[in-house]
């Protein structure tokens, strides 16, 4: 049995909650909780329950609560409540109750980060704040309740959360923790410390404009609630921003200027602890080199040292703004993972961009250094695929990686054949990231593409048939027919996992809204996760096409667009001077370097009234995409836009993928109009036809496998045609666009298979990376398992406590990735089982082979062990083990052959 307090109070018996009695009854256990193991006095309860006002009988009442809560307890789970002056007491294991392990979590991590090891001090730490579901016992609050010492329970998780933040600023994780730290601050905007933290994670982001907003705000609140001025901290903070210190900059982790204290071993200390993590990943690899010492160094060995530093800031700086890692250098190359330690679908892409972007720095900085076409001296390669990654960490809390696989040679040989000013990539990372991106193949060259452009070149929504939404576009439509007529604003949010044909559908709306014998106008805006800091360019896009400005305008062209729209709409008076004025930054192309972070509160001003204006002359419907990505300043002004339900004829249509619901869990929440639609998969018969069309639309003349259908597509619109994409173009096994995974046949051998191309593959395993890493490691212990599974084997197979196994199984429950069965009566273990084959065939993947056949035994160790064992399950396990524990080389198991 465990107890739930950090958030509504919840008794959990076996998976299943334990129903409670009334809300004395509830009350009491939680006040018996926040106090486990030590003594309540029955004065304190009284208090709790009844305020200043018990009634005569109170203490007869308190006595039936405690007396009910004894039969709700009296259990097999190792729970007493006893009576002991001068009242009651709770007698519990620490780690059956949230809070109790909370502060074991917080006391083991301060010390950890007391004695400099930052990384471990982040994962306990990371691990403690977690545990929080919302505000202490809120059920209970909400209800009337007034528990005392609940106010400094509450403060103790933002303490830890600024604890945590310390020691993942301390390893560099800024990029990660900006959009948590910044909806905190929002809450609380008077905590100087968490202000601080906010800055100096956005500082480091390269986002300093911003950074000195969060300080700006700060002071007012604290002058105008409380009137103070920041404190020396702050205020020192402040200034190093504005001076640009370097002391604010992160120290190169991967590069320690001398080597860590050798440990001292006694003969009562025990050896210093090393965890070790080895899994399977898709990354992409880029190594760029630059031929500078020359030129601008000359031969000097402190010359040419000073010249590679600066180098090495440069692509530090770009790379690690686009959530790449520099893992090394060797003389003048750069090597950048991207992948590493996290996926994102988008790496490939984000890789492409990194190269472009160090590339025309250093032509910049560097007069003579060159682009395509020119004699320069900077040149990139590009691959992607499948590696092995290795995360040593010790008790020194430095965290080591080694990366290994061929997708690192084939990068070496494609840098070898770059030529100055290219940026060389493999098939495989065309075919993930090159959706934006022009290319060119290099004759008699195959495999070898350069990249030439960043203007979009295509959109894959448009080649998916629109198939089983019908329902989510009538609905829309009448959201915005509605909008229409009664002159009001509403938001829509479309949630739904990456592919599933959100934008798809929003693309079938807007044609059909266009064809509407009544004008609507229908703007699109894209949130963009590369690139520079543009918070607002979502709605820049919207803007942009109001004023008809194309992308290859010039600055000139498109002020004059801007300025004749705006006039044209609000006339010549100041509102539309201002306007012109805060919106053109916006507006402008990225490269005539207008600063579309000078202002943003102004400019999110200014784009509100705008739009506001807009849909007041005519009805509008606004749609952003992937607002899960968006910047907090661009949450700010869809609220904004919406709040209220303004008297305009105004639609805003956000897509999102679910994260967002779990960084902003009151999003739309409390508005009029607001409404969330979730998008579920295909079923299977949808998607048997979507694929039939997609393959008869391209000339392949295949069949369908109905059980490659259900493992592979997974009721993914996107997956679909990335199946036939990949067929169609005729995928060499060779160049791994076909992504190695689980061979997926009992006896071992190759011949039966799923097709899985290295695009769905990174999505799923982007989708995995979002885990905790705990989570996670279940899941893939899950996997090794089968499609049912329960507490108990994940216990022997990943060595962890059983209660830690059914955490973590719960958490996978609610995140959407496993379903809960019962095959037995009351009090039988819970089983949950794979909502999806293909998130199970994955998470199976990234484990190595020798780790793969070390859990078949202990699986079938378990299962051995079992009266009622399953004989085939046990036969599996036993053979599996046998396969991996002999293979001699890496299995190929999703890819190309067999039937479709």
């Amino acid at each position: 049995m465990r107890f739930n307090v950090l958030g509504p109070l919840e008794v959990i018996q076996d998976g299943e909650l334990v129903p409670l009695g009334g809300i004395k009854q509830r009350a009491t256990l939680g006040l018996l909780l926040l106090q486990a193991n030590r003594a309540v006095a029955t004065s304190q309860l009284l208090a709790a329950l009844w305020s200043d006002n018990p009634p005569v009988s109170a203490r007869k009442m308190l006595q039936n609560a405690v007396s009910g809560l004894r039969r709700v307890l009296g259990g097999p789970g190792g729970v007493t409540l006893e009576t002991r002056p001068p009242g009651y007491a709770l007698c519990v294991e620490p780690e059956q109750v949230d809070w109790l392990r909370f502060q074991d979590l917080v006391e083991r991590g301060r010390a950890e980060s007391a004695a400099g090891r930052h990384f471990a001090a982040a994962r306990i730490l990371r691990e403690a704040v977690t545990l929080w579901r919302g505000p202490v016992l809120s059920d209970l609050t909400e209800a009337g309740v007034d528990l005392p010492g609940l106010t400094m329970v509450q403060g103790s998780r933002l303490d830890v959360l600024e604890d945590c933040v310390e020691a993942e600023l301390a390893i560099g994780r800024h990029y990660e923790l900006v959009g948590e730290l910044m909806a905190e601050a929002e809450a609380e905007p008077a905590r100087e410390r968490l202000c601080g933290q906010v800055m100096l994670a956005l500082y480091r982001c390269g986002r300093q404009a911003e950074a000195l907003a969060v300080y700006r705000r700060t002071r007012s609140v604290l002058a105008d609630q409380l009137g103070l001025d920041p404190g020396h901290e702050l205020r020192d903070l402040e200034r190093g921003i504005l001076n640009h210190d370097p002391g604010l900059v992160l120290p190169n982790a991967d590069l320690p200027t001398s080597p860590p204290p050798r440990p001292t071993v006694t003969a009562t200390a025990p050896p210093p602890v090393t965890s070790v993590t080895v899994e399977r990943k898709p990354v992409s690899v880029l190594l760029i080199r630059a031929d500078l010492a020359a030129q601008y160094g000359g031969y000097d060995p402190e010359d040419v040292d000073e010249t590679f530093k600066s180098l090495t800031v440069m692509v530090r700086e770009e790379v690690e703004h686009l959530g790449g890692v520099v893992h090394g250098t060797i003389a003048s190359v750069w090597m950048v993972l991207f992948g590493v330690p996290r996926t994102r679908e988008d790496d490939a892409a984000r890789a492409i961009s990194a190269a472009m972007a160090v590339r025309d720095r250093i032509a910049r900085c560097f007069p003579g250094a060159g682009t395509v076409g020119e004699p320069g001296i900077t040149r990139a390669a590009i691959s992607t695929g499948e590696a092995l990654v290795t995360y040593r960490q010790g008790d020194d809390a430095t965290a080591r990686v080694e990366v290994s696989g061929s997708v690192l040679m084939r990068c070496q040989q494609l840098l070898a054949l770059s030529g100055p000013g290219e940026v060389q990539v493999c098939d495989t990372t065309k075919q993930v990231g090159g959706c934006v991106f022009g290319f060119a193949n290099t004759p008699g060259r195959p495999g070898r593409w350069s990249v030439l452009s960043v203007a979009p070149t295509s959109s894959r929504h448009a080649d998916i048939p629109f198939v089983e939404r019908d329902r989510e576009m009538h609905l829309l439509l009448t959201l915005i027919e509605e909008s229409r007529q009664h002159r009001r604003s509403g938001l829509v949010t479309l949630l739904g996992e990456s592919g599933i044909g959100k934008s798809r559908l929003v693309l079938e709306v807007g044609e059909t809204v266009a064809r509407t014998p009544d004008p609507i106008r229908y703007l699109t805006g894209q949130v963009r996760p590369l690139g520079k800091d543009r918070p607002l360019d979502a709605v820049a896009d919207v803007i942009r096409s109001y004023a008809g400005i194309d992308a290859g305008d010039s600055a000139r062209l498109v002020a004059q667009k801007l300025a004749t729209s705006v006039h044209a709409l609000l006339g010549a008076g100041d509102m539309a001077t201002w306007i012109i004025h805060r919106v053109r930054p916006l507006v402008l192309p990225a490269h005539e370097g207008a600063d579309a972070t000078a202002d943003v509160r102004e400019m999110s001003e200014a784009c509100r009234l705008l739009l506001e204006e807009i849909a007041a002359e005519s009805p509008l419907v606004v749609v952003l995409e992937d607002v899960h990505q968006a910047d907090e300043s661009l949450l700010a002004l869809v609220e904004e836009l919406v709040g209220d339900s303004r008297s305009i004829p105004l639609t805003v249509i956000a897509t999102a993928r679910p994260e967002l619901q779990r960084r902003r869990p009151g999003w739309g929440g409390g508005k009029p109009n607001s409404t969330t639609i979730t998008l579920e998969p295909l079923s299977v018969g949808a998607a048997h036809d979507l694929l039939a069309a997609l393959l008869d639309r391209y000339g392949l003349n295949r069949s369908i496998d109905d059980r490659e259908l259900e493992a592979g597509v997974d009721g993914n619109p996107l997956f679909a045609l990335e199946y036939v994409r990949m067929l169609r173009e005729g995928v060499s096994l060779e160049l791994e666009l076909a992504s190695p995974a689980l061979n997926d046949d009992d006896g071992g051998t190759d011949n039966q298979v799923v097709l899985l191309p290295h695009s769905v593959y990174s999505i799923v395993a982007a989708r995995l990376d979002a885990l905790a890493r705990r989570e996670k490691a279940v899941l893939q212990d899950a996997a090794v398992f089968g499609e049912t599974v329960q507490a108990p084997v994940i216990a022997v197979i990943s060595g962890r406590s059983p209660f830690e196994v059914r955490e973590c199984l719960d958490g996978l429950e609610r995140g959407g990735l496993l379903d809960r069965t019962r095959d037995g009566g009351r009090g039988s273990e819970t089983r949950y089982a794979f909502r999806s084959a293909l998130v199970r065939d994955v998470a199976y993947s990234q484990i190595p082979r020798a780790l793969r056949a070390d859990k078949h035994r202990r699986a079938a160790t378990w299962l051995s062990d079992q009266a009622t064992s399953d004989n085939d399950l046990l036969a599996h396990h036993r053979q599996r083990a046998k396969v991996f524990t002999t293979a001699t080389r890496p299995e190929v198991a999703y890819t190309v052959g067999g039937s479709f």
